[in-house]
């Protein structure tokens, strides 16, 4: 039996919002990390594949697999910049919004950073600046977007 998900709107101003059951995500009992995002999509992992699944619906609008190691930590606010940290010090940014899914921007952490731990990774994008975490602390990573100079 597949994993149910149920995604619960919270009141606003006395007014009662029903919960949204999920039962039909692909590849949903390999999922390791999942974030809510915009336009009723999730965003969800699945080792080294980043899944955007529109829960209304009820229709899987992309399958990214550019990532070479596992993904350990997502930030997905906005569906039009989905940022990906991998296991590998690779941070990816994604334009799901897109028909196609692109990758538009990539940048790695580098030395001293490393994912071995297990901890709880972090990744947390506004702007052209990205924060990540690694078991050494936490970096800030500046964006050069593909095609500028």
């Amino acid at each position: 039996m597949p994993p149910l998900l149920r995604l619960v709107r919270l009141e606003r101003d006395g007014e009662t919002c029903p919960e949204i059951e999920v039962e039909d995500l692909p590849k949903a009992h390999c999922l390791t990390l999942l974030r809510l995002g915009s336009q009723s999509c999730v965003a969800y992992c699945a080792g080294k594949v980043l899944y955007i699944y529109d829960y209304k619906k009820k229709v899987l609008r992309h399958r990214l697999t550019d990532h070479s190691a596992n993904i350990v930590a997502i930030d997905a606010r906005d569906i039009s910049q989905v940022a990906t940290l991998s296991a590998d010090g690779t941070v990816k940014v994604w334009n799901a919004s897109a028909d196609s899914g692109v990758c538009i921007d990539v940048a790695e952490v580098g030395a001293p950073a490393s994912y071995f731990l297990g901890y709880p990774y972090h990744v947390c994008m506004y702007d052209r600046r990205v924060l990540v975490s690694a078991d050494q602390g936490v970096f800030l990573v500046e964006l050069d977007r593909r095609g500028e100079a």
